[in-house]
């Protein structure tokens, strides 16, 4: 074995990984989530691995360079390996890691590595970057394979470049714009892509405030589809990342945008409404802070409020499927139908085949008297979304059935597959709360809501619909908006309806708000 030289950290310079700057003499990490001072064995092996440059680093070679060769057990180097994995995700946000190759040895992984030097180099005080075309270069692969979930958003991207900073490599921007589109498309994979593109936007400009920002709601946007740990570690990511960003730039609206939307609002639905109109504050067409305050605006009955709130975002709103269908349905509820046809019918032609898209238009056919138009739309296999079991197109073909004829036979049938349904997923309850209400069936769609809310009789998991299909609604996130829809009129018309407010909150919010749901109101008014 050749002799490895000792990893001298007093005369090792400062050098970048991904996000983080790493400063040996001091044994500092400066990332996302602000500094931390490491123990000097943790500082000499990240050293040693980073001067390796992306090749692999033998366990004896470890041991050389940082034991000074001393005769110590796996279990030292296994939880020095596991220190600095741990250090890479809350303090680097994931822009680098340690890969292990089985009985061989370990390999530092930095994210930046399509677009920056590799780290060996990196290890010597870090150059500027280079002027002209190679500072904008970009792996165009990267953005070919994202080209599928960003092309829905229409090319939007213009305007991220109308306050482009001199400073920021235009690779950045064009990642963080294409960062942001696919953010805001709603799918898992969109989602998902989107957090690649703006960790590596952040790589390749650590100073760049927006890019953190956008980051930080990026991870906020994937919790929908995450749950338990890999949910609390993208929390953990989103507000590392909103730090760093707040850092940089105090009124940082983006960043503002992810810690208020890590507040939980079921049940807390002022404070969270009151950090979000805060981050209004400071940009009144933050996009973000707009769409959660419509939600929460909606949850609380307020639905004409509801779509106010989207108006300062009108235009960007054309072309993000997740606003339209939910427009399309806020218009509905407040008796707009022929402008929730019109969006509903638009939408369709721009994403005929995305899930959120295609059961909202069956849904306002079903619940507008129109069930005979939503059981030929299900019918239509050929243009039904993909991903979707067959017994789910039954079940809502039963449920439009039954709402049609309103035959004995066909309401029961409907009621017990919605009610065994709801046992699936908490999409499928909230589903089963209206559609069993509307069917006149009040008691056994109270069962659904007990078992909703407070866990009684049955227990409802956290998948919405189905692991497949990836989406999540925690006891944190439950939903409210589906109890002040017309479908669910005849819930509200019992005493019952009270007792359940007063249990969950609401009643509580319409009195320190002053401002009561809109069916409640325009009843007391009638």
């Amino acid at each position: 074995m050749t002799e490895q030289p000792q990893v001298d950290l007093a005369h090792t310079p400062p050098f970048r990984l991904g996000a983080v700057e790493v400063r040996p003499a001091t044994r500092e990490l400066v990332g996302p989530s602000g500094r931390e001072r490491l123990e000097p064995r943790v500082m000499q092996v990240l050293v040693a691995l980073a001067k390796a440059g992306g090749e692999i680093v033998s366990r004896d070679d470890l041991i050389e360079s940082c034991w000074e060769g001393r005769i110590v057990g796996q279990d030292a180097v296994n939880r020095v390996i596991s220190k600095i994995r741990a250090l890479a995700e809350t303090m680097g946000a994931g822009s680098f890691g340690v890969e292990t190759i089985t009985k061989v040895g370990y390999r530092l992984i930095v994210a930046a590595t399509p677009f920056a030097p590799p780290p060996a180099p990196a290890v010597q005080a870090a150059p500027p970057a280079p002027a002209g075309p190679a500072r904008g270069a970009i792996d165009r692969r990267l953005l070919i394979g994202g080209a599928a979930a960003t092309a829905a958003a229409g090319g939007a991207a213009w305007w991220f470049y109308k306050g482009r900073k001199p400073d920021v490599p235009e690779a950045a921007l064009m990642l963080h714009a294409k960062g942001m589109e696919a953010s805001r498309i709603g799918t898992v994979e969109a989602t998902a892509q989107a957090t690649g593109f703006l960790q590596q936007a952040v790589a390749l400009a650590p100073e760049y405030a927006e890019g953190w920002g956008a980051l930080a709601l990026a991870y906020q946007n994937g919790l929908y589809f995450l749950a338990d740990d890999a949910a609390r570690q993208a929390a953990q990511r989103a507000k590392a990342a909103a730090r760093r960003a707040i850092e940089l730039d105090p009124r940082n609206a983006s960043a503002h945008a992810a810690l208020a939307l890590d507040i939980p609002s079921y049940g807390n639905w002022l404070g969270a409404e009151q950090a979000l109109r805060k981050v209004l504050e400071l940009d009144p067409a933050q996009f973000e802070a707009c769409s959660a305050l419509s939600r929460i605006l909606a949850s609380v009955g307020r639905s004409r409020d509801a779509i106010s709130a989207l108006e300062p975002i009108a235009r960007q709103t054309k072309l993000e499927p997740t606003i339209q269908f939910r427009l399309a349905y806020l218009l509905w509820v407040v008796g707009r139908l022929d402008e929730s046809d019109r969006i509903i019918d638009e939408a369709m032609d721009l994403w005929p085949r995305s899930y959120q898209i295609w059961f909202t238009r069956f849904w306002l056919f079903v619940h507008t008297g129109r069930s005979t138009e939503a059981i030929a739309m299900s019918r239509d296999q050929v243009r039904r979304p993909p991903g979707i079991p067959d017994w789910n197109f039954k079940l809502i073909e039963d449920t439009a059935h039954a709402l049609l004829t309103r035959a004995p036979a066909d309401v029961e049938n409907a009621v017990q597959a919605n009610l065994e349904a709801a046992r699936k997923g908490a999409g499928f309850a909230e589903n089963a709360v209206e559609v069993i209400s509307e069917l006149g069936r009040v008691d056994q769609a109270y069962a659904v809501i007990d078992a909703y809310y407070f866990g009684r009789g049955f227990t409802i998991g956290s998948v919405r619909y189905s692991t497949q299909q990836g989406s999540y609604t925690p006891p944190s996130r439950l939903q409210t908006g589906f109890l002040f829809t017309p479908p669910s009129t005849a819930l509200r018309a019992v005493p019952r309806f009270g007792q359940l407010a007063q249990a969950l909150g609401l009643t509580d919010y319409w009195r320190k708000s002053g401002k009561t749901a809109d069916v409640l109101a325009d009843r007391e008014q009638g």
